[in-house]
């Protein structure tokens, strides 16, 4: 470039000179005189550089340790898994709900308190071993045929007497009674009996009478 020529120039010692026409032998380079131009000051504004305060930011104190760390445990080594998990179960896909539930009715009433027990249970008293039945039990007969319909009792029984006395044993009746006959016709009512006289004297022998004639003839 021409530029770098007059460089090299100026370097051997070829001096040009300010505002003079100057041909170099063999360059292209023609220097034209510059003039002097006075240039107008102007006035320049600073422009002021827009900044924020920052207050100084001081850091917290730290807190001195006065006890050294634990010693941090050794983790044990973990076990390598030499079977691969069993494939997860694909869960099938939720049914949609498309009718909404009933709301819950409100409860505008509070339950009551539960009353406080201030005195504790008695102690449950321990119950006695269950005895082991070695035997077992007889095999109980099969019933093939249903039992009649027990007859309903609307009337009221009498209290029973209570039997001080033991009863003596009963005799066995080897020979079936002869079947009762059926009564038709209703009892009279009966006549209440008036309580006998308690007799405290043993009567004497009582003397056989003998047996009365019969009179056939009436007296005159």
């Amino acid at each position: 470039m021409s530029g770098n020529r007059v460089r090299d120039r100026l370097g051997q010692r070829q001096q040009l000179g300010a505002n003079v026409l100057v041909q170099v032998t063999g360059d292209d380079l023609v220097g034209q005189r510059r003039s002097l131009r006075s240039l107008g000051v102007g006035t320049v504004t600073a422009a002021a550089e827009a900044f924020t305060a920052v207050a100084a930011i001081t850091e917290t104190t730290l807190t001195t340790l006065t006890a050294t760390e634990a010693t941090f445990t050794t983790e044990t080594a973990l076990t390598t898994l030499t079977a691969t998990e069993t494939a997860l179960t694909t869960v099938a896909a939720l049914t949609t709900v498309t009718t909404a539930e009933t709301a819950l009715g409100t409860v505008t009433t509070a339950e009551t308190a539960l009353g406080t027990v201030t005195t504790a249970e008695a102690t449950l008293t321990t119950v006695a071993a269950l005895t082991t039945v070695t035997t077992a039990e007889a095999t109980l007969t099969t019933v093939t045929t249903a039992e009649t319909a027990l007859g309903t009792v609307t009337a009221t029984e009498a209290a029973l007497g209570t039997v001080t006395a033991t009863e003596a044993a009963l005799t066995t009746v080897t020979t079936a009674e002869t079947a009762l006959g059926t009564v038709t016709t209703a009892e009279a009512t009966l006549t209440t009996v008036a309580a006998l006289t308690t007799v405290t004297t043993a009567e004497a022998t009582l003397t056989t009478v003998a047996a009365l004639t019969t009179v056939t003839t009436a007296e005159a």
